[in-house]
């Protein structure tokens, strides 16, 4: 009986161990760190990266980044998990959940000068945060059912509305093109519309059941949730009016207004080009890490540019042979470089 009990528990501990690994290696791009007796005292061991939403662009993108850095600096235990645009900004001004994260071009540059009209950034300069390689150019869409009725984005009025999670980095997009309809979030609500802060995942769900009526997806084109939901239902992308888009150059210029085709849409129903705002990420780092780590990383990356475009064709800006792409010409101001991302881009 004492036998049998002490293997029953035995085999409970097993499993619990198994299970904590599991858990533990979930959106790990490496192995434990290889310990090196010539590592720099002050060069950390872990690294976590924060991306977006996990099947996402940033997701997928991050995972290859971690599996080059693994390579080539097996030295550091790299994890990467889900975050959103915003949180990410707050995760690396704190340095202590996530050290490297991805994020918008304009919308880390406006919360390192300290002018993000957020709830929670008002005000605020996150002054512990540069950034780093831009990455890809993600393109914020608008979809809804064709037979919705909804044609452009005039029509989302008093519509049930997913801007998306809460914490990403479209929101403060999605704001300013509500302000030129006259809208925020309050008046949204009060002329009947319903906000539905969710992930592409239950967007396409909430879609498909007939309790969404729009969605907006940023990413790269084809999109994986959009092309899901064509899947299951006819879906039409979202026109801005004339005059909108003329506003929109004038008042917001950060938003690149680009041609979506539908050759690049693959959506059914697009039979023209559309124009669209398009943003440029961002590899960030967080002040908390050494500045000749930070280097290091970009030079690595840098390097192997080439190499992750042809892993992944989004990583537009990455080329082993033209720095400035991804640095000094891709929008990333002087300002806002992080000083080992600088040093990097001097010592080429």
């Amino acid at each position: 009986m004492k036998k049998r009990k002490f293997r029953i528990i035995s085999l409970m501990l097993i499993l619990a161990l198994a299970f904590s690994t599991m858990l533990t290696g979930c959106g790990d791009g490496a192995g434990p760190a290889v310990t090196d007796p010539d590592w720099p005292e002050d060069w950390p061991t872990s690294i976590t990266m924060s991306a977006g939403p996990m099947g996402g662009g940033w997701f997928n993108i991050l995972i290859a980044i971690s599996e080059l850095l693994t390579r080539e600096m097996p030295q550091v235990s790299w994890t990467v998990i889900e975050g959103g645009g915003l949180g990410n900004i707050r995760l690396l001004q704190e340095g202590r959940d996530a050290q490297i994260a991805t994020c918008h071009v304009p919308v880390l540059g406006k919360a390192i000068d300290g002018e993000l009209g957020m709830e929670g950034f008002e005000g605020i300069r996150f002054d512990n945060i540069g950034m780093g390689p831009t990455l890809n150019v993600a393109f914020v869409v608008a979809v809804t059912r064709y037979d919705s009725g909804i044609e452009t984005w005039g029509d989302i009025r008093g519509r049930r509305f997913s801007p998306g999670l809460a914490t990403s980095g479209q929101i403060p997009i999605i704001v300013d093109i509500l302000n030129l309809y006259g809208l925020n979030w309050e008046t949204f609500r009060a002329e009947g519309g319903a906000l539905n802060f969710v992930n592409y995942t239950e967007q396409v769900a909430l879609m498909q059941d007939r309790n969404l009526d729009v969605a907006v997806i940023s990413g790269d084109m084809p999109n994986a949730g959009i092309l899901e939901m064509q899947a299951n239902f006819p879906v039409r992308v979202l026109p801005f009016e004339d005059n909108i888009l003329q506003q929109i150059a004038v008042t917001y210029p950060y938003m690149v207004i680009r041609p979506l085709t539908p050759e690049r849409s693959q959506v059914v129903t697009q039979t023209e080009d559309i124009d669209v705002i398009t943003l440029t990420s961002t590899l960030s780092f967080s002040g908390v890490l050494p500045d000749d780590f930070v280097a290091e990383v970009t030079r690595i990356i840098m390097e192997h540019g080439d190499q992750l475009r042809e892993q992944l064709p989004v990583l537009v800006n990455l080329d082993s042979n033209d720095w400035d792409k991804a640095l000094g010409e891709a929008g990333v101001e002087e300002r806002w470089m992080h000083p080992g991302v600088r040093a990097a881009l001097n010592a080429r």
